[in-house]
């Protein structure tokens, strides 16, 4: 028995596998609005036990770095930068 590799069939087509990208990222997205609503609504839980007088509120850290090729240009910070990256982390629960 030959492996799926050695078979003659062919890739599927570009528009074909757009298509399935488009679906899994409509899928992912609201997967993620999902899992979202469901760890604000345990934050605003924690906070509520905790008598916070506004428990809705969500207490976050924030970082962001980008790689560049030179330092020390006060003027321009940045601006050469080719990648950037964000990162933000809720900061009312012990998870």
């Amino acid at each position: 028995m030959e492996p799926d590799c050695f078979s003659d069939i062919p890739t599927g087509a570009k528009s074909g596998m757009q298509r399935q990208a488009n679906l899994v990222s409509k899928e992912l997205t609201a997967l993620n609005k999902i899992d979202i609503a469901e760890k604000t609504r345990q934050v605003v839980e924690v906070n509520h036990q905790r008598g916070d007088a506004n428990p809705s509120t969500i207490g976050i850290a924030l970082d962001g770095r980008y790689n560049s090729t030179s330092f020390g240009s006060a003027k321009k910070p940045g601006m050469n930068a080719s990648q950037g990256m964000s990162l933000g982390i809720e900061t009312s629960t012990p998870k």
